[in-house]
């Protein structure tokens, strides 16, 4: 089982903002270790209904969504079936789970309370 990795836009801003080291490095970890990975979950630490990575100093907070729409149900008696009419539409449900990106930061740096929306009293790793 692989999983699709999608980054929100605060994400992407955040990458940007690492050093070329240290984002190489959370891309081929989330590539090599994440995606592949059957159970994600398993390397990484729970955080509210978030979950947490760490590479190199670096937190990655994600939301893991392994809620698949199954479409080749059979169809009702009766009910006719809509097809899909363009790419956009096969676009909405995902063949793979999805391990959406929220926020990047360096371990120094205490951004993913900011990022969140957790109260105050937990703190990331």
């Amino acid at each position: 089982m692989g999983w699709h990795i999608d980054f929100d836009d605060c994400a992407k801003s955040d990458l940007v903002k690492l050093d070329l080291f240290d984002a190489r490095g959370v891309l081929q970890y989330l590539n090599r270790i994440i995606a592949p990975n059957e159970d994600p979950r398993r390397v990484g630490h729970p955080y509210g209904d978030q979950w947490l990575y760490e590479t190199n100093g670096v937190l990655i907070s994600v939301k893991i969504s392994d809620n698949i729409e199954h479409t080749e149900s059979a169809p009702d008696e009766g009910k006719d079936v809509e097809t899909p009419k363009n790419d956009e539409d096969t676009k909405a449900t995902p063949d793979k789970p999805t391990i959406l990106v929220l926020a990047i930061c360096r371990k120094d740096q205490n951004t993913l309370q900011r990022n969140s929306n957790l109260p105050e009293s937990q703190t990331p790793l």
